[in-house]
């Protein structure tokens, strides 16, 4: 326990020292309290104003999965703050600058929660992909289904940006959550956005939801927020 403490705390001091040449400034912690690390996780960031958590994951399957669960995953479905979640497909950041967003909505409210945090961002030069995904089996999406999601963009960030720099997109497809993180992959997003549902009882861990389902497939950061 001792030797992994100090390799924990050699981690922390090189992730510091990155950080620090990057943004300015930085602090470490370890928390090693007894209890479940998501639930550790989510008691630490609720005592800090407005936070945006950042979490690297790895896949898990099976049994592992029912019997050890994913802290990822029970952060991404309990958190009350946006998310960000770097998935084991994600390649190193540490030189890449976030130029390419791309939302993927069922244009529910839910799945748009993610839009005002994407318009924060927002700088001159970007590019947003706003994809409206859809089953096979669904409801005929109407014509007018860019409308709402472009009139908001507008209020944010101008007529003439919306037109030049944001794309509509509809995709249908059986496999939505790797058939968003294809299309992610074509369109070399920087950042992918999605709205989650909170856990459920054991359904969390005896089969992947949706979104964690995107989070572990997609080449990129995926930004959520739970709703």
């Amino acid at each position: 326990m001792v030797e992994l403490k100090e390799r924990t705390k050699a981690s922390l001091a090189l992730a510091k020292a990155r950080i620090t040449r990057a943004s300015g400034s930085a602090e470490t912690l370890i928390a090693d309290a007894p209890g479940q690390p998501a639930g550790e996780i989510l008691r630490i960031t609720a005592k800090v104003q407005n936070p945006i958590l950042v979490l690297g994951t790895h896949s898990r399957s099976g049994l592992e999965r029912f019997f050890i669960g994913s802290t990822a995953e029970e952060v991404l479905r309990h958190a009350q703050y946006p998310v960000v979640t770097v998935g084991p497909h994600v390649t190193p950041f540490w030189h890449r600058k976030i130029r390419r967003l791309m939302l993927a909505t069922d244009l529910t409210e839910r799945s748009l929660a993610s839009l005002p945090f994407l318009v924060s961002l927002w700088s001159s030069g970007m590019r947003l992909l706003v994809l409206h995904v859809a089953s096979p089996d669904s409801e005929i999406t109407p014509s007018s289904w860019t409308d709402s999601i472009r009139d908001r963009l507008v209020v944010a960030l101008g007529e003439n940006e919306v037109r030049k720099q944001v794309e509509f997109r509809l995709l249908v497809d059986v496999k939505l959550p790797y058939a968003i993180a294809e299309t992610a992959s074509k369109a070399k997003a920087d950042l992918l956005a999605i709205g989650v549902h909170p856990a459920k009882a054991l359904t969390a861990y005896t089969s992947p939801r949706t979104g964690f389902q995107i989070v572990m497939s997609a080449p990129c950061p995926v930004l959520s927020v739970c709703e």
